[in-house]
């Protein structure tokens, strides 16, 4: 009599919780339901271009007095081909996976500006360039009245980016999958960044007059990390084959950060009969964390032959966001001799990324 109680009262929670198990166990969004398959490899092409925040160079300064009239000149960022290479392996429980991903991009961009309108000889500040880059110590401390005819920029980034990731694709309806996912992200990101002024107006210096030659600036960024990493992906079908995916990771890595400066800066004063050269060199490292966010959306064509393969290809437009990312280390105080700063500036990544992907 207990037992057929016991069994009347619970009856509905069992009826309940068979229906619920129904509908929790989400399915494997293993394409095309290709039990064979255990590998599957993606190779992108790439059409990225770089930017990075706090490289401008020079100011031309349109005033022949001693005011400020003047356009700041930045570097001309460059898009560059690419190339993304990943692999993975599908688990034997439950259509979990694996992801390695290897991504690599090397851009070169400069910039050259001139100036014509250089009043030659002159003794306090005016028209020409102004040399934002140089040290406020160098020519004397005289650098506020010292302008040039000629700048000339140039930048270079080796990106590469190594990501390796655990998770499971499943339906949440018939046309709409996602996959979540964790791994860790390491980065090695290497910048460098030269300047050269040269052409200089002809400055008073305790009544001698001394024309500044040329000044060289040569800095170099160079970051590696390693940090959890967090990411979703999503896959809506259409008709025709077609889908509609995005992609959305985010990761903070420890970092350090190596820095080094050297400037050379050439006047024709003469010391000991050799022309004037003020030097100045730094070095700095330190560890920190930075912040990356990576998002991409495009769409897909994926179809199955027979039952043991699958290719997919797709575009989409991605971006890539890291957070203070050129800490190269600018002077900016002309008062306080070798007073300085981080430049501090984001690096973006953006542009075309075209896939083909083979599970088999």
């Amino acid at each position: 009599m207990k037992k057929l109680i016991l069994t009347i009262f619970l009856a509905p929670f069992l009826i309940y919780a068979n229906h619920l198990d129904r509908c929790v166990i989400l399915p494997p969004a293993k394409p095309c339901d290709l039990r064979r398959c255990s590998l599957f490899a993606d190779v992108s092409f790439l059409y990225w271009q770089a930017k990075s925040k706090g490289l401008e160079y020079a100011i031309t300064n349109q005033n022949p007095n001693t005011g400020l009239d003047g356009n700041v000149v930045d570097i001309d960022f460059k898009w560059e081909p690419a190339f993304r290479l990943a692999i993975g392996m599908y688990l034997p429980h439950d259509n979990w996976n694996i992801l390695i991903t290897y991504t690599r991009l090397e851009e070169k961009s400069n910039r050259n500006s001139t100036t014509s309108e250089l009043n030659n000889p002159i003794s306090t500040a005016g028209v020409g360039i102004i040399p934002v880059w140089v040290h406020p110590a160098a020519y004397q401390n005289q650098l506020n009245d010292v302008r040039f005819s000629f700048a000339e920029a140039k930048w270079k980034i080796n990106y590469n980016v190594i990501d390796a990731d655990f998770g499971k694709s499943f339906y949440l309806t018939r046309l709409l999958s996602v996959r979540p996912y964790i791994g860790i992200r390491n980065a090695v990101i290497n910048q460098n960044f030269t300047v050269h002024y040269h052409g200089g107006n002809t400055i008073t210096i305790s009544g001698t007059a001394v024309t500044p030659l040329a000044t060289d600036v040569s800095l170099k960024n160079f970051s590696y990390g390693i940090g959890p990493l967090f990411g979703f992906r999503s896959n809506w079908c259409t008709k025709y084959s077609l889908s509609i995916f995005t992609n959305l990771s985010l990761s903070l890595l420890h970092t350090n950060f190596d820095l080094n400066r050297i400037e050379n800066s050439l006047s024709s004063e003469l010391i000991d009969g050799e022309q004037r050269n003020d030097r100045a060199e730094l070095n700095e490292e330190f560890w920190t964390y930075k912040p990356h966010a990576q998002m991409a959306a495009g769409i897909k064509w994926d179809k199955c032959f027979g039952c043991k393969k699958h290719l997919a290809i797709s575009a989409a437009y991605e971006g890539n966001y890291w957070w203070k990312q050129n800490q190269m280390l600018r002077f900016i105080d002309a008062t306080i001799t070798a007073k300085s700063r981080n430049t501090i500036g984001d690096l973006y990544l953006q542009g075309l990324t075209l896939s083909v992907s083979l599970d088999y």
